[in-house]
């Protein structure tokens, strides 16, 4: 047994409701902060244990202790109830049964007993029935779409764009009419960029019977924002321009000294400083890279390679006569001659075929050129997204857990006004345990006359009055003519003390 301070016996106390109503208010606490920490997250199993488990475990927890101390303290109401004066023998049946579920405590609400403020308990014992599924009510799920980084939405973009072949040729030279030697150079595209140009101007065959016109597009280097999403299953991208000012210290010639393929005697043959076109006689100089806004660079290499590839899609460098037998340099043509139709270079076919489109057709053409160039950028940099994922999450309803918090809170005051009317009353500790009712029988034994009917006991409960003394009162039942005109004991003094 174990024994704590000034002597008294844990039976004695009310350590054992007090801790039953501290564990039950932890249990709260614990479902409370489960419920917060997992609102709003993906539903889970550990090792096939649930969130609905644990909380419904904490939810018995939670119903089970309080009832142990709701319990406890009802049943010590009994005793206070037949303290302060006579009171009906039947009540004290109906207090005790009340001190043992729900059912007892409803019957009790019905009755004079009501009156006393051992009905309190006896409501927080009928709704605690309700302490379980409002708690399981208050664990929800809700349908969302969750997203997170993924691997698989990288987009590339290039911060620096080298791709190409570029070398001035030293062993190739070209005599000029003012005396001075200027070396060739050779360039060219790699094979995406290629590709992409081809891409961009593919267009399915379609011959519409519309005059011949003339037309002007061009392509020019700038940077864009992409804004990037999956709609319906396809990429969708929408661009807007971003500042792009070219660097007034970028695409500039190196030095002479910076000149490999130049002596100090030679003189340089600049083109235009502002020009980007490639060509094969006059760009052998080297230059620095061509600089967009915030550190965006193209290499001589890159620039002079598409220049290259673009030159060799769309222009013809040989020499045509025209009818007056002139010798004229032009870009492109498309010759016909009874049903046969040339077309020179072949992209000429795609142009030729689709006029309403043109500016569609380049668009294109643009966009395919820059995809190659944000694929292949020297530093294969990529921008993360988001991918979403159909995700089943947890939502807490909170106001189902106000019935609980209620309960727990009104049977932890319950149980503090039973302890102080206690000690008020100076009554002994006995809660709702059936030892003090054994103890009392013998002396109550004579009430009912040897018949032990419950049926009759029960109805000369409802004839007769009792009170429990203090400790220090005490007597033995004196018999009285009680109203009906039997033999009965008007009054019952009992010492409950300890």
């Amino acid at each position: 047994m174990i024994s704590p301070s000034q002597g008294k016996h844990v039976e004695d106390t009310w350590y054992l409701s007090a801790l039953a109503v501290l564990g039950s208010t932890l249990a709260l606490g614990a479902i409370a902060t489960l419920l917060s920490i997992y609102n709003g997250t993906p539903i889970f199993k550990w090792h096939g244990v649930t969130l609905n488990a644990i909380v419904a475990v904490l939810a018995v927890t939670l119903k089970g202790l309080l009832a142990f101390a709701i319990s406890d303290a009802i049943g010590q109401s009994k005793w206070i109830w037949f303290s302060r004066q006579q009171r009906p023998l039947q009540d004290l049946a109906l207090i005790d049964s009340a001190s043992r579920g729900p059912l007892g405590s409803l019957q009790l609400l019905y009755r004079s007993v009501a009156r006393s403020p051992i009905s309190i308990g006896a409501i927080v014992v009928v709704l605690s029935v309700a302490i379980d599924p409002f708690i399981q009510l208050a664990v929800g799920t809700t349908d969302t779409v969750m997203y997170k980084n993924d691997s698989s939405t990288e987009i590339s973009y290039a911060k620096k764009y080298s791709r190409g072949y570029f070398t001035p040729l030293v062993s190739d030279s070209v005599k000029s009419t003012d005396g001075n030697t200027y070396f060739k150079a050779r360039a060219d595209a790699d094979f995406a960029m290629k590709s992409a140009i081809l891409y961009g101007v593919s267009q399915p065959d379609k011959l519409p019977n519309s005059p011949v016109t003339a037309f002007e597009c061009g392509l020019w280097y700038c940077v864009n924002e992409y804004s990037s999403a999956v709609v319906n299953g396809s990429l969708v991208e929408t661009s807007a321009s971003a500042p792009s000012t070219r660097s007034p210290k970028s695409w500039q010639v190196l030095p002479l000294p910076e000149q490999p393929h130049f002596t100090v005697q030679q003189k340089i043959k600049n083109p235009p400083p502002d020009t980007l076109n490639y060509y094969e006689d006059s760009s052998s100089l080297l230059r620095t890279d061509l600089q967009l806004g915030a550190g965006f660079n193209l290499t001589q290499r890159a620039i002079y390679g598409i220049g290259k590839a673009m030159n060799e899609t769309f222009l013809v460098t040989p020499a045509v006569n025209d009818t007056s037998g002139r010798t004229r340099f032009i870009n492109s043509y498309i010759l016909a001659r009874g049903q046969s139709v040339t077309y020179h270079p072949t992209v000429m076919q795609a142009l030729h075929n689709h006029p309403f489109d043109l500016d569609a057709t380049f668009a294109a053409l643009a966009k395919s050129m820059t995809n190659a160039i944000r694929g292949n950028g020297d530093d294969h940099t990529v921008a993360t997204g988001q991918a979403g994922t159909y995700t089943v999450l947890f939502e807490v309803h909170w106001p189902y857990l106000i019935l609980p918090a209620t309960l727990a809170l009104v049977g932890a005051a319950f149980l503090l006004t039973v302890i102080y009317r206690t000690r008020a009353a100076g009554i002994a500790v006995w809660g709702s345990d059936v030892m003090p009712s054994v103890a009392l029988g013998a002396r109550l034994g004579p009430i009912f006359d040897g018949d032990m009917r419950l049926s009759r006991m029960s109805g000369i409960a409802k004839l007769q009055s009792v009170q429990y003394p203090k400790l220090s009162e005490a007597s033995e039942p004196v018999a009285t003519e009680n109203a009906n005109g039997d033999t009965g004991y008007e009054m019952l003094t009992v010492d409950i003390g300890p």
